[in-house]
């Protein structure tokens, strides 16, 4: 069984414009509980993430932009923090 499953590899989804957005499925849950499990919460954040990381076709680009994606991220929200104000 795999915890995480793309949209690209749902033939169903092909017409859809996240097939091509290497968007994965979040599974449904009845619980709180549920929702803590990593087959739900990897492709939630995985989601949450910019599409042009999501797309980067090489390791080392996907850590520079994920690096960059949350140093912009943390900038951003100690500017908020610190100067009462975006940057």
């Amino acid at each position: 069984m795999d915890l995480v499953t793309f949209n690209v590899s749902i033939s169903q989804r092909r017409q859809l414009r996240s097939s091509t957005a290497a968007s994965a499925v979040v599974l449904p849950t009845r619980t709180k509980f549920g929702r803590r499990a990593f087959s739900v919460r990897g492709p939630d954040i995985w989601n949450s993430l910019l599409a042009n990381i999501r797309l980067t076709d090489s390791h080392g680009a996907f850590r520079r932009a994920l690096k960059t994606h949350f140093l912009t991220l943390l900038l951003f929200t100690l500017s908020l923090v610190y100067m009462d104000g975006p940057l």
